[in-house]
């Protein structure tokens, strides 16, 4: 519902208008339904009380009385002549923080800021207004002048405090800061407004907004920020996380491996796309790209540890020792190559007990010191798995309480039952 001052929207305004209006329209609409809005818009009388303030320099009572005007009347809000002696109460209310902070009489940084921001804000919002087409589809701004001067006013605080809010790790307000400045570089009211640092500035945006939870913001500004080739792969594994996080799969895969093929030794690219084999069964990829990833400089701690793993899968239990031997080699203190290589000598014992039968078995000596060997062997690296993660059970404990049983060494695998039923 529209009161009789509403404006009249024609097609082709600015996407940042509709939605501006929008809501407008929203609020008007709950308004209409409120059975406590007995009173109608007095536009003259606020304007009398407003000007009376502002004339007593007392911008906090003028922000007082059109903020409860704009909340209350959808005309207020879609006044233009309201929104800027808004924007001017912002201002004045900014001038007189900022005023503190070169007396040093304890300024609030934040508050500032604060004010910087919905100074632009304000600003923006009238200009949308002041640009609609009349009945005859003709536009008459009447405040362009006025809003150009506070908006390049404001440009370089509203920076400022982009990198305020940032290096405090606010990263939802820093970036309403940011995004602002840089979605203003090219508004009709700022021309030549873009500065050499746009694209540090993006940077600083995309970080901020994907660290607030707005990976579709964050993207929206990757593509500028990775003109800065220092920080290109952290950006595109950041575009990654973000397309991830959107579930936009195939686009993801698609820059995994584009950035894989820049950075082949980056953790974060190989790793994804080896698991995201891995989670197909499409081993023989993801085998490739761990022994690529190790030829490019990869940790052989990670990368030789899931060739391992592949190998296991693919049945190449000879390979697999030797990835797993390597990783071992590369972290001595790391429990996990330990317990698969545990596994695998559990697994070789399985095997040979299958390909043998029990006559055989217990005629055949050498067979019986192979296997005996194989339980050993698993029983020595589950230990260390042990010994390494004491509170990790699910890495040694079944493969060890085998291990024992075969064995016949009742006394540790009593412990281990012991172990087991205290937990």
């Amino acid at each position: 519902m529209r009161g009789k001052s509403s404006p009249i929207i024609i097609k082709d305004h600015k996407a940042q208008l509709l939605a501006f209006l929008a809501a407008t329209l929203v609020l008007g609409t709950l308004q209409a339904q409120s059975p406590s809005d007995t009173t109608t818009f007095d536009r003259k009388t606020l304007l009398k009380a407003v000007k009376a303030y502002a004339k007593e320099d007392n911008y906090t009572q003028v922000d007082a009385q059109l903020s409860q005007a704009f909340t209350t009347y959808p005309q207020a809000a879609a006044d233009a002549e309201l929104l800027r002696m808004e924007m001017d109460a912002q201002w004045q209310l900014a001038q007189a923080e900022n005023k503190k902070i070169f007396l040093n009489s304890k300024p609030d940084t934040a508050a500032y800021f604060a004010r910087i921001l919905a100074t632009t804000q304000y600003a923006l919002r009238c200009d949308s207004i002041d640009r609609i087409p009349d009945a005859q589809g003709r536009i008459h701004p009447r405040h362009a002048k006025a809003l150009g001067e506070r908006l390049r006013a404001c440009r370089n605080n509203l920076l400022s405090g982009g990198k305020y809010f940032y290096k405090r790790a606010d990263y939802t307000t820093a970036w309403q800061y940011l995004h602002l400045f840089l979605d203003t570089r090219h508004h009709p009211l700022l021309p030549d407004q873009h500065t050499p640092d746009s694209v540090q500035v993006a940077r600083l945006a995309a970080i901020s907004a994907f660290a607030a939870q707005r990976p579709a913001d964050a993207l929206r500004y990757v593509s500028l920020a990775e003109q800065d080739t220092t920080v290109r792969c952290q950006l595109m594994e950041l575009q990654a996380r973000a397309l991830e996080q959107l579930g936009q799969d195939q686009e993801r895969l698609t820059l995994l491996a584009q950035a894989n093929a820049l950075y082949p030794a980056h953790d974060y690219f190989a790793m994804a796309l080896i698991h995201h084999h891995d989670s197909l069964q499409q081993y023989p990829q993801a085998l490739a790209l761990a022994q690529q990833t190790i030829r490019a400089g990869g940790a052989p701690r990670h990368y030789a540890y899931l060739a391992g793993r592949m190998n296991e899968a693919l049945g190449q239990l000879d390979s697999a020792a030797n990835d797993y031997t390597r990783a071992l080699e590369a972290a001595p203190d790391d429990p996990t190559p330990h317990a698969a290589l545990g596994r695998l000598a559990l697994r070789r014992a399985t095997l040979l007990r299958q390909q043998t039968h029990a006559a055989e078995l217990a005629a055949d000596e050498q067979t019986r010191q192979q296997l005996r060997a194989h339980y050993q062997q698993a029983a020595h690296h589950l230990e260390q798995a042990r010994d390494l993660a004491p509170n990790h059970p699910e890495l040694w404990r079944e493969g060890l309480r085998e291990a024992y049983f075969r064995l016949n060494r009742g006394n540790e695998l009593q412990q281990i039952e012991k172990g087991g039923s205290e937990e």
